[in-house]
């Protein structure tokens, strides 16, 4: 697979990821739309996460404004008001969906290229877009999220490579065989 494969698998995932995260419920209609060019800059604030390999990183970001609107939004997603919604209970779900729309791409990637890592999602101020545009991705993609009728976010995926990406596209899949039954440790919860 070429670089141009591979952007292509990548917006392709995209997609399917956008609409895993973003979907039309009752009182909430959704409509996810390609834009050609990102419009960060209408947005106060962004949440990053990074898909890593040795060879590339794949950015993913849901730009957002912490207004009225978006809380509405968020406070109708937890079954909640408003006035009740704090803060962290915000950011929290918007970290959430980061993470929704994140891991959806990377086990897509993981088909046919294993041992990606994920990071934890990074609440961002504006202005770090700066920086981040200065990474020179090396392929982008964004969809702005509308939401009744009001867009209140914009996701967006770049890649970031130093050297032409070749890879080939197959899923990925182990005969019985070939897995060897490990010892586990305990999954805690809190």
């Amino acid at each position: 697979m070429s670089q141009l494969d591979f952007n292509r698998e990548i917006q392709r995932l995209f997609k399917s990821a956008m609409d895993e995260t973003y979907y039309s419920s009752e009182g909430i209609d959704v409509v996810s739309s390609d834009t050609n060019q990102s419009t960060h800059e209408e947005f106060e604030q962004f949440y990053m996460l990074t898909i890593s390999s040795q060879e590339f990183r794949v950015l993913t970001l849901i730009h957002l404004n912490h207004d009225d609107q978006s809380r509405a939004y968020v406070a109708q997603k937890l079954n909640a008001t408003s006035e009740s919604l704090g803060d962290e209970r915000f950011y929290d779900f918007i970290g959430e969906l980061g993470n929704t729309l994140c891991g959806s791409i990377k086990r897509g990637i993981n088909a046919f290229i294993p041992s990606l890592g994920m990071s934890t999602p990074n609440r961002l101020e504006a202005g770090s877009m700066k920086y981040m545009l200065s990474q020179r991705p090396s392929y982008e993609a964004h969809q702005h999220v509308e939401i009744n009728g009001q867009t209140l976010f914009q996701c967006s995926v770049y890649v970031c490579n130093k050297e032409e990406l070749n890879y080939e596209i197959k899923p990925v899949s182990f005969a019985e065989e070939e897995i060897e039954d490990t010892e586990c440790g305990e999954l805690e919860l809190f």
